[in-house]
C-alpha cells in the first residue's frame, strides 16, 4: 500500500496565495467569482491560495487588475525573505473583518489594522 505524498509548496507561492486570500476577502469576493473572473475553477483558486499551485503571470495579471493593485504588490521582497508563519488566529481576524456588514467599517478597521501593524514595525 502506497502512502499519498502531499506536494510541498514554496514559501513564496505560499506569500502569493496568502495575498491573493486577504485581497479576495477583503472585496468580499468568493472562490468561484474570482475563478469565473480569470477563467478558472475555484479549486483552482484554492490551489494558488495555498500556495500548491503557482499562478501564471497572466493570472497574476489579472488578479492585480480586479484588486486595483500593481503586480508588485505580490512580489513584497521583504515578506517574502522574512516570510512569516501566520497562526490560524491572524487567519481568523482577518477573516472577521472581511466578513463585517458593513464594507466601510470593514475599510475602516482594515486600515486601523495596517496602521497599527507599521507602528509596532518601527
Amino acid at each position: 500500500m502506497s502512502a499519498i505524498r502531499k506536494k510541498q509548496t514554496d514559501p513564496f507561492d505560499e506569500a502569493l496565495g496568502f495575498r491573493l486570500k486577504t485581497l479576495r476577502q477583503s472585496q468580499r469576493m468568493s472562490q468561484e467569482q474570482l475563478g469565473e473572473i480569470i477563467g478558472t475553477s475555484y479549486q483552482q483558486v484554492q490551489r494558488y491560495e495555498a500556495g500548491v499551485n503557482r499562478l501564471s503571470p497572466e493570472k497574476l495579471y489579472a488578479c492585480a487588475k480586479i484588486f486595483n493593485v500593481p503586480v508588485s504588490y505580490f512580489f513584497n521582497t521583504e515578506a517574502h525573505d522574512e516570510m512569516r508563519t501566520f497562526d490560524k488566529r491572524v487567519i481568523t481576524i482577518a477573516s472577521a473583518i472581511a466578513q463585517l456588514p458593513n464594507p466601510d467599517i470593514a475599510k475602516q478597521v482594515y486600515h486601523l489594522v495596517l496602521s497599527m501593524n507599521q507602528e509596532f514595525e518601527q
